[in-house]
């Protein structure tokens, strides 16, 4: 019988919204063709906000791609006491875990965020005694155990769980740092889907810039070279030493800049590039769907990540399994992924001068010629197969290890 899993996050494709977090979504699909899943994707909503300010919301059960999905709601007040948002979320999540406990008997709940998810769901999972693993995205640990109103909180519980996965060794290796038992953290690489993400031919890629402007006016491409930017527009990211280092280098290159992604920032980065006179070279599409990422990703010469702080992220994973170079900074995964002059480059992050050290690493990497089929094939290891087969030998080690010291106790 396979075994039967919850997968429990904030993050999660709806129909309101199916361009959110497209990994968990790939994860969870391809764990799903190995085992039975119930996803539970709580959505945050505020009564009391604007009513042009409210975002769309599913329904509060659907199906997707063939898994049912529940998206019970959460309230909260956005920037209001953050740090207390885990009651509500756990409040709000148990009924529908313990729902589940009863009629689906899930055999593990994979939690996968760290906060609110974890602090808020895994003494849930205590209290039914149903073993649990959190799964560590990157930012959601690295910046969290950075503020001091969540530090103890995230990391008690992630020292208590009895099994924490994450993206990549780098990431293992903080996590050890800060006293999470290593033998309970199991390290697998994300995947990427090859029938989007892959090298195509130049007349194909010509085909599919055409068709991912649609009627937006390309015209302000031309012959332009395109650094491309996919990604929340968040302060983590820190896009805006991008549109710094394309004024640099618009002084002795001809780019443009398209950035593929929404967030809290747009405002106020279309406002920062038209300040540095620009605005004509930036081009924000919003959040699109993951095949027209794929198009953009062949069409342009970079991709730029200048985040603050990653795990492994997916982007860049994407990027390369399409042929196109990388310029990112050295956070998370990124130095274990790109490598200098082979793939594209690394920037040092959190020492002065970054935007002019990003504009020079954009300048080097659009003044070389790439194999770009050479870059996509180095890629062919990294599929979503391989990352829902990892995780769930994790999950059976685990769940044997615990049966052969239960000695007839409780599940825990």
């Amino acid at each position: 019988m396979s075994m039967r899993l919850v997968f429990l996050s904030h993050l999660y494709p709806n129909s309101a919204a199916p361009n959110l977090a497209p990994y968990n979504r790939q994860l969870i699909g391809a764990l799903a063709r190995k085992a039975e899943v119930r996803v539970v994707a709580p959505v945050f909503t505020c009564p009391a906000e604007p009513w042009f300010r409210r975002r769309a919301i599913p329904p509060v059960e659907e199906t997707l791609a063939g898994l049912r999905v529940a998206h019970p709601r959460v309230f909260r007040i956005p920037g209001c006491l953050a740090h207390r948002h885990w009651r509500s979320y756990r409040k709000t999540v148990a009924p529908c875990l313990e729902n589940l406990a009863r009629d689906f008997r899930p055999d593990h709940v994979m939690i996968g965020f760290a906060y609110p998810d974890g602090v808020a769901a895994a003494p849930l999972c205590r209290a039914m005694a149903v073993r649990h693993s959190i799964r560590i995205n990157g930012s959601d640990f690295r910046i969290r155990v950075r503020q001091p109103r969540f530090r103890d909180m995230v990391l008690d519980m992630l020292r208590e769980a009895p099994l924490v996965l994450c993206p990549g060794h780098a990431l293992k290796h903080d996590l050890e740092a800060e006293g999470v038992h290593a033998e309970r953290i199991v390290a697998f690489q994300n995947g990427v889907d090859a029938r989007l993400f892959r090298h195509r031919s130049a007349n194909e890629t010509l085909r599919n810039l055409a068709a991912a402007m649609g009627d937006w006016g390309g015209d302000r491409i031309g012959n332009a070279r395109m650094i491309l930017y996919v990604g929340h527009l968040t302060d983590g990211k820190r896009v805006e030493a991008i549109l710094r280092a394309l004024a640099l280098l618009d002084r002795m290159s001809k780019c443009v800049f398209v950035a593929i992604g929404d967030g809290p920032l747009r405002g106020s980065l279309e406002r920062r590039a038209a300040r540095l006179g620009i605005a004509q070279r930036v081009v924000f599409r919003g959040a699109r769907p993951h095949e027209e990422v794929a198009r953009w990703m062949n069409a342009a010469d970079c991709l730029c990540l200048p985040s603050r702080s990653e795990g492994m992220p997916n982007v860049v994973v994407e990027a390369l399994a399409s042929g196109l170079p990388v310029v990112a900074s050295d956070v998370g995964e990124v130095s274990f992924l790109v490598r200098n002059g082979k793939n594209g480059f690394v920037v040092k992050s959190g020492v002065e001068g970054f935007a002019g050290r990003l504009a020079e690493a954009i300048r080097a990497c659009l003044g070389r010629s790439w194999d770009r089929e050479r870059i996509a094939t180095e890629m062919r290891s990294f599929t979503w197969e391989a990352a829902a087969e990892r995780v769930l030998d994790a999950i059976t080690e685990m769940e044997r290890r615990a049966a052969g010291t239960m000695n007839g106790q409780e599940r825990y």
